[in-house]
């Protein structure tokens, strides 16, 4: 029998399908995190790969490890099954093909003791596969919805509860009582599988916090199955919102939290209608049903563009579009998709698709004011600000990364040349050394203007507050 002593504080749920090439860099981070009162539960969804043998190797020299297999049923029925078996205070829900800071289960198990809340929320990082560069997803954490104290619920900020965050679980830790008292379960779908979880559970949770850490690193994949399976069930988003309208019918939240409902509905109708222009057959059909009935069934038709006050303009003018035009307009015009800011929503991009063509198609996450004249000279600056931090920390980086690449090249060739041409040597070390200063100027440039930030991320809050 299991005693208080020998249960650990945290459960790990990690679905896993055809990662091999991922699962050992995931595992290494769980293993080397500051925190070890935890359990891993590697649920292998059907995988027909070494997915499942690398995830047994490692549970044979760890007995924090438990590989689970089922067939393959998909992501939501593996976190479920995971679910059944976690013994902790908490659970947190990862991917195979992510890695993760090593003080992730620490920070965060702390902050929701600390704060006894239901949920802890945190920011992630994306790794772009194809280019190396590591961009912060903004939208995964927003903290300027969220209060200054960083603790809230759907009653004390029913406007942004369901629109502070993605609606994914990896970048949560839930503690597990909560979602059983509240009877939570992903559901058994393809794709978003996880929308009515995550969403539901922030609806309803007495006190959520949020954690200012990047504390994931999320891999945006070239190439992975994400197309062919919302191919496969097109409709599966429009299923996914319909039956979070029903728990929030049904828990008697669904008035107070209407306005961020239909937000959250434009924007995920919209991204996902995006996410089929590749699979014209499926995209004609989710455009026609959205246009005929589903936005009128989700509440979205006839509300003006000041309704929507959390996504940018971008996402109305999209609808618009679709509303005003046939099908046929509406493809030859290019079937255009909102583009995110960079570094926020970039999702793992399809099977065949490029890094680019993703990141079109991403939930956007920039914030939109009810009116043009509404918005303060802070908020214009702090905007500023946060595009060019996401401008200059990717290409400058390229830049330098390119750069010195050239220069070893020529360093590797000057040394093979039996030492003549030592003087050359000299020169293009000198030239390393100061691309290296001006690096590290870079470094302190991005440093202030993350204080920058920061204070006028502070100071747009305080004003906020002040509001009557």
């Amino acid at each position: 029998m299991d005693t208080a002593a020998s249960l650990p504080a945290v459960s790990v749920v990690m679905p896993v399908y055809n990662c091999e090439a991922y699962l050992e860099s995931a595992l290494d981070s769980l293993q080397a995190q500051t925190f070890s009162q935890f359990e891993l539960f590697v649920v292998d969804d059907g995988s027909t790969d070494a997915t499942a043998e690398i995830a047994e190797r490692y549970a044979a020299s760890d007995a924090r490890i438990t590989v689970l297999r089922q067939e393959h049923k998909f992501a939501g029925c593996a976190r479920n099954l995971g679910l059944e078996q976690a013994r902790g205070d908490y659970v947190l829900f990862l991917d195979g093909d992510d890695y993760f800071m090593p003080t992730m289960l620490e920070h965060a198990w702390k902050k929701i003791t600390e704060c006894e809340a239901d949920i802890c929320v945190f920011p992630v990082i994306s790794l772009n596969q194809e280019t190396g560069a590591f961009l912060p997803l903004m939208h995964t954490c927003r903290m300027e919805l969220t209060p200054s104290t960083g603790c809230f619920s759907s009653m004390t900020n029913p406007r942004h509860v369901l629109c502070f965050t993605t609606p994914a679980p990896w970048n949560k830790l839930f503690r597990r009582q909560f979602l059983l008292d509240e009877g939570l379960r992903f559901e058994a779908t393809r794709s978003a599988n996880d929308f009515c979880f995550v969403l539901t559970a922030l609806a309803v949770a007495s006190k959520i916090v949020t954690l200012d850490e990047f504390l994931l690193v999320y891999r945006q994949h070239v190439k992975t199955s994400l197309q062919a399976t919302q191919n496969k069930e097109p409709f599966a988003f429009y299923a996914a919102l319909t039956a979070l309208r029903e728990q929030l019918v049904k828990r008697g939240l669904f008035g107070l939290l209407n306005h961020a409902y239909i937000n959250t509905a434009l924007d995920f109708c919209i991204y996902n209608l995006g996410t089929l222009r590749n699979a014209p057959e499926a995209h004609r059909e989710v455009f026609a049903f959205l246009k005929d009935k589903g936005f009128a069934e989700l509440g979205i038709l006839d509300k003006p563009q000041t309704y929507f006050y959390v996504y940018p303009p971008s996402r109305y003018q999209e609808y618009r579009r679709i509303c005003e035009l046939s099908y046929k307009e509406y493809a030859g015009a290019g079937m255009a998709a909102p583009q995110p800011r960079k570094g926020e929503a970039q999702p793992k991009a399809a099977k065949g698709q490029t890094a680019s063509e993703a990141a079109e198609l991403a939930p956007s996450s920039e914030p939109s004011a009810p009116a043009a004249s509404a918005q303060t000279a802070s908020a214009a600056n702090a905007d500023s600000l946060k595009k060019k931090l996401r401008r200059i920390m990717p290409l400058q980086a390229k830049a330098f990364d390119r750069r010195a690449k050239k220069l070893e090249k020529k360093l590797d060739a000057v040394r093979a040349d039996d030492g003549e041409l030592k003087t050359q040597i000299k020169a293009l070390q000198s030239q390393m050394k100061a691309m290296r200063s001006q690096m590290d100027g870079l470094r302190y440039q991005l440093s202030m203007i993350h204080e920058q930030n920061a204070a006028l991320l502070e100071r747009l809050s305080s004003e906020r507050d002040d509001r009557p």
